[in-house]
């Protein structure tokens, strides 16, 4: 098939609209994996690959936003450990150590 050039034959062919060109067109493309340019099947495989990527962007977006939410959560508790910290220092000034969960 190598040696006729089928391949360059397929694709001067590959705009023919022909429903049953197209379909044998196809299934010399799924049998050899070889991709005509122009033919449909290369068209639907590039429509395939869009929606996984659009997919993929939709789950990155998710996970960013998430994190984001997250980061702001987690700024919160660094905010209240810090001021656990200070209220810590104050007290070990003022005569020891403090407790936190140590009712006075």
């Amino acid at each position: 098939m190598q040696d006729c050039d089928l391949r360059i034959v397929l694709e001067k062919n590959s705009e023919c609209r022909s429903r049953d060109f197209q379909n044998i067109l196809t299934n010399y493309q799924k049998l050899t994996g070889e991709i005509v340019r122009g033919s449909y099947y290369e068209v639907e495989q590039y429509k395939d690959k869009l929606r996984k990527l659009e997919k993929h962007c939709t789950e990155l977006e998710r996970k960013t936003e998430l994190i984001f939410l997250n980061q702001k959560f987690n700024n919160e508790i660094v905010e209240d450990f810090i001021h656990f910290k200070k209220l810590a220092d104050t007290c070990s000034d003022f005569g020891g150590y403090y407790d936190p969960c140590r009712n006075f």
